[in-house]
């Protein structure tokens, strides 16, 4: 791989989210924006709805629950729960996913929350209700929390990337209602040599499913972004306290040109203090699995209407965080 180049305040337009909900277009976000993706093909977050001193003690949770044994996990064990037709809640073990076109698993286990539905809510015919750990008895209040601010935080990155973009904000609203978000805390064990040289990493090049992905600051460095132009970069240390924003495959497939889908990989660390646990929490903006979207094929340069569930499945199929249905 060729060097990785380190970006700085000064290099990145960063975002003031909570300036464009206050002022919208008149916050002078759009063009902040338009220059961060042309650039660079992701955007870093200054401000936002997150609260950070939440984002603390849900990682301090988090890792509460990832240091309990093997079978307090597995108790929540996404193979345990009935996912109904779009679900893929619960814990999933070490070693479970597999990027894209990439014989070797991701070096990692998370959990997956996904919308904060109950039995009553028209919604729960198709997504399951999240297995909630019974310990610690603090993570689902804080959770839940946290899920809210990010749904708030992504919903409002959509509309602003939709106006830099130019498409249908009210359409893209529709799109993501009762969508099938999906909050990931994912704890990344100190890399096993043996695994490492065989090709393995904590997360192989990949783009995302979604509308757009958040990534909350991490517990410690690894990832990394594709630009445009080809060129692998990291952030630099003050840049890697902010919510960066990947735009996702099928946001691209509705524009249809002029947006990318952003590779981005987590690199095993190296050696001293970063060899040890990586900690994260990502959240994918997802489109209601029950909408019809048209898209652009870029093989055949055509639109074609597709179920937004349709594409759902076969990721999650092809990445192996689904188990393939026999009843239907």
């Amino acid at each position: 791989m060729s060097e990785v180049k380190v970006l700085h305040r000064s290099d990145v337009p960063c975002l003031d989210i909570l300036a464009y909900r206050e002022k919208g277009d008149a916050s002078g976000q759009v063009e902040r924006a338009r220059h961060a993706l042309e650039k660079f093909g992701f955007l870093v977050l200054e401000r936002s709805p997150i609260d950070p001193e939440l984002v603390k003690r849900c990682y301090a949770i988090g890792k509460e629950f990832f240091s309990l044994p093997l079978d307090k996990k597995l108790e929540i064990d996404h193979r345990s729960v009935d996912q109904k037709a779009f679900g893929d809640v619960g814990y999933y073990p070490y070693l479970t996913e597999t990027a894209m076109n990439h014989a070797q698993a991701d070096l990692k286990e998370f959990i997956h929350l996904g919308p904060l539905i109950d039995s009553a809510h028209p919604m729960s015919a198709h997504y399951p209700l999240n297995p909630w750990p019974s310990v610690p008895a603090e993570f689902r209040p804080l959770f839940e929390t946290l899920f809210r601010q990010l749904t708030e935080c992504a919903h409002l990155v959509l509309r602003l990337v939709g106006t830099v973009a130019g498409m249908d904000v009210g359409a893209l609203d529709n799109v993501v209602l009762d969508g099938k978000h999906v909050l990931r805390m994912l704890h990344y064990p100190a890399v096993e040599e043996r695994r490492a040289a065989q090709g393995a990493m904590r997360a192989a090049p990949h783009t995302g499913i979604n509308m757009i992905g958040l990534q909350l600051p991490a517990s410690h460095p690894g990832l990394q972004f594709c630009t445009p132009a080809g060129e692998w970069v990291v952030l630099d240390s003050e840049l890697q306290d902010y919510t960066t924003v990947n735009i996702g495959e099928i946001l691209a497939m509705i524009k249809g040109g002029g947006l990318r889908p952003t590779l981005h990989q987590v690199v095993n660390p190296q050696t001293g203090a970063d060899a040890a646990s990586r900690w994260a929490v990502v959240f994918f903006f997802v489109p209601n699995p029950l909408k019809t979207l048209s898209v652009h094929e870029e093989t055949s340069g055509n639109r074609r209407s597709v179920l937004a569930g349709d594409l759902l499945l076969e990721r999650f199929r092809k990445i192996g965080t689904r188990v393939a249905r026999t009843d239907s």
